[in-house]
């Protein structure tokens, strides 16, 4: 294997090792911002608010090491489709982050704990959310195929069972059923971006 070679192996080795970094703590802040919501946790509300710090300098890092790597190696197609999945997935799992901060928020805001109906249906819907996200950066860490249309199968199903959940019988505003399906129909509905972290250290 020539130097150039090794040096291409290296820094697509580092980027492997990045991005599933990335997913490791995206899936830990959503983990802890359903669990502040379940057990009206104020401290670890506020722990998953301050882990999007991080999250966030991850993301930037991720970007800068995958356009460096296209300048660097001018990469062929199957490197290239490679760094161009992995953009949009850092993308996307930066997102998931901001999601967790705004659950956390939420949870704060709340100032009690769910019970009741409420409770299990929040507990169901954040199992299939964190089975689905898990399986999801599983299969793209492994470059499995199969198990990411499975986990795209999923998603969509729990997207569906969410809406039902939100609408018991039937009744859906239009612009909400026309709304495609994503991670949970999350990822592809605009959203606003959650406020400093300041303002959510007065809540």
């Amino acid at each position: 294997m020539s130097h150039l070679e090794e040096r291409l192996e290296h820094d697509l080795n580092e980027i492997r090792d990045q991005i599933a970094n990335m997913g490791s703590s995206v899936e830990q802040a959503l983990d802890g911002a359903f669990r502040a919501l379940h057990k009206g946790d104020e401290k670890l509300a506020f722990t998953t608010i301050l882990s999007d710090l991080p999250i966030n300098r991850l993301m930037r890092k991720i970007d800068r090491l995958c356009h460096s790597f296209i300048a660097v190696h001018l990469p062929s197609a199957g490197h290239l489709r490679l760094i161009s999945s992995v953009i949009r997935a850092n993308i996307i799992l930066e997102r998931i982050g901001d999601y967790a901060v705004t659950i956390a928020r939420e949870s704060v805001q709340l100032g009690e704990v769910p019970e009741g109906h409420m409770l299990k249906e929040l507990e169901i819907i954040s199992a299939e959310a964190m089975s689905v996200l898990n399986e999801s950066i599983s299969a793209f860490n492994s470059s499995n195929a199969e198990r990411a249309r499975d986990a795209a199968e999923r998603a969509h199903d729990a997207a569906e069972r969410a809406r039902g959940h939100r609408h018991p019988h039937g009744h859906e505003h239009r612009a909400e059923q026309e709304r495609p399906s994503g991670w949970f129909g999350l990822m592809s509905q605009p959203e606003e971006r959650p406020p400093e972290r300041e303002e959510l250290l007065e809540l």
